[in-house]
């Protein structure tokens, strides 16, 4: 785990169009700044709820994800739904 000093942190939403349940217990975002992985942080009591485990056909969630990063510029989101998936990838 690295110490870093700066955070950045997002609201996420996660629409279910397929027409079935989606489920997301294996959600996931992995963070990535200046050649660097980012550290993600778990604190409920200030980010609120974690994702849904799943999520009914037709619904969406919104939820907060931080990372603590060397930089803030630069950063890339990467998300998938489980770790042996594709990524979507999201970058500044």
């Amino acid at each position: 785990m690295n110490s870093f000093k700066q955070f950045l942190d997002m609201h996420v939403t996660i629409a279910n169009r397929t027409g079935k349940r989606l489920y997301l217990s294996h959600l996931v975002f992995d963070g990535l700044t200046s050649g660097r992985a980012a550290d993600g942080v778990h604190d409920p009591g200030t980010l609120g709820p974690s994702a849904p485990t799943s999520l009914a056909a037709g619904r969406t969630a919104t939820f907060r994800i931080a990372f603590g990063v060397k930089q803030l510029e630069g950063f890339e989101l990467r998300v998938s739904l489980s770790p042996a998936r594709n990524a979507v990838v999201f970058a500044d």
